[in-house]
């Protein structure tokens, strides 16, 4: 297909498959495909380097009472791995599908649109952060405050003086256990329930119109205290646990909070446009980043007024040739060459086709699988047709 803009011409191959009546651009179908796939192979590539990788050699104080505290095994604390998926992973997930689907009256393609976005800004922020806090576990080596417990060093007076132990006076034969005990900057329990609940928030603000001016309470607890008052509640769980200090809770917090708005936004607009309606982005469309000055474009679907429609309006292409649109021309009283030697004598350019909002949808061309309007032979449009190509 050919699009035009001020005389500049450049070619993209756009193909479609049909799925349920509807035309879908295989080139977007891949390319979110693209995305998850990505993301999840971070999160799998971080999962496994968590899990097999040995922390830094460290250093560290026999004598050290910050780090003499009891050892509690994982499943007996307040928030262990299965808690933390079920409120970090499961619970969010299940909100955003009920909030989306029960607090507005969009088409269901929006609907399901919304929920595909704010999934995968969940996906991309927990993989992210996940990846970048088991790297900075390992590199800081930071011993937990039940290190001692789980090192059982071979005597607490063997060190002289004014020295310092490693790891070699351990006498845990379960090594994995003493390497666990030297990853406690930052907190990843807090870094991932703040992910997630951070793209939560965002998500109900946007889509319960928190910051309408009405002040309504319900709206600010379901959206804003109810996640981030559970992400504090396991975060800070893991200091009377004896598996971080403050510092390492708040850091992961920070960490989550940021991966989690940063991901929001790269798929949603900032919610404080409230006829939005909390809906994402369009899908993104390929080949016409020209038009738009370079920035890419997107695709329209089912939708109502009031949501993002930026950089969706393709300036129409005719599939016809130069002396075709010459000979429409002059059927609409409009001659040419003296159309073209006004251009040239102005050195100025010509939006080379009218704008759509004077195409009539009885006279359509098509692009590709879709059909765009043609200008229509009414006296209105004919009077805007010459407007449109007038010297701007």
């Amino acid at each position: 297909m050919i699009f035009f803009k001020q005389n500049a011409e450049f070619e993209f191959e756009e193909s479609f498959i049909e799925i349920k009546g509807k035309d879908v651009s295989l080139p977007t179908l891949i390319s979110y495909i693209f995305d998850w796939l990505i993301y999840t192979a971070v999160l799998i590539v971080a999962i496994i380097y968590g899990r097999f990788s040995r922390p830094m050699a460290t250093d560290f104080d026999v004598h050290d009472s910050s780090i003499m505290h009891m050892y509690v095994p994982e499943l007996a604390t307040f928030a262990p791995i299965w808690v933390l998926l079920l409120l970090g992973v499961v619970v969010p997930i299940l909100f955003v599908v009920i909030i989306c689907m029960f607090t507005t009256k969009l088409p269901l393609c929006r609907k399901l649109w919304d929920i595909q976005s704010c999934l995968l800004a969940m996906l991309g922020a927990v993989s992210c952060e996940l990846l970048v806090v088991c790297l900075v576990k390992n590199f800081t080596a930071k011993p937990r405050p039940d290190f001692l417990s789980r090192c059982v060093p071979l005597s607490f007076t063997s060190q002289t003086m004014g020295t310092l132990s490693t790891i070699s006076v351990c006498m845990n034969p379960f090594m994995y256990n003493v390497y666990e005990g030297l990853r406690s900057f930052p907190s990843g329990h807090a870094a991932t329930i703040f992910s997630t609940s951070t793209v939560q928030a965002w998500f109900s603000v946007a889509k319960l119109n928190v910051f309408d001016g009405r002040g309504i309470a319900c709206k600010a607890i379901i959206s804003i205290v109810y996640p981030l008052g559970m992400a504090s509640i396991v975060s800070f769980s893991r200091v009377s646990d004896n598996k971080h200090f403050i510092m390492d809770v708040v850091a992961g917090s920070f960490i989550g909070l940021f991966t989690g708005s940063i991901f929001y936004l790269i798929y949603f607009p900032f919610p404080l446009k409230l006829d939005n309606l909390g809906r994402s982005y369009l899908p993104r469309r390929f080949g016409v980043g020209d038009i738009f000055n370079g920035v890419g474009g997107f695709w329209k679907i089912d939708d109502l007024d009031g949501g993002y429609v930026e950089r969706t309006e393709v300036p129409g292409y005719y599939e016809t040739s130069n002396a075709e649109n010459n000979e429409a021309d002059k059927k609409e009283g409009v001659d040419p060459v003296k159309l073209s030697n006004e251009n040239q004598s102005t050195n100025r350019n010509v939006e080379p086709f009218p704008s759509l909002a004077s195409m009539s949808t009885s006279h359509q061309v098509k692009i590709g699988s879709k059909r765009v309007p043609r200008p229509s032979n009414t006296e209105g449009s004919k009077q805007q047709t010459l407007n449109e190509r007038s010297v701007k």
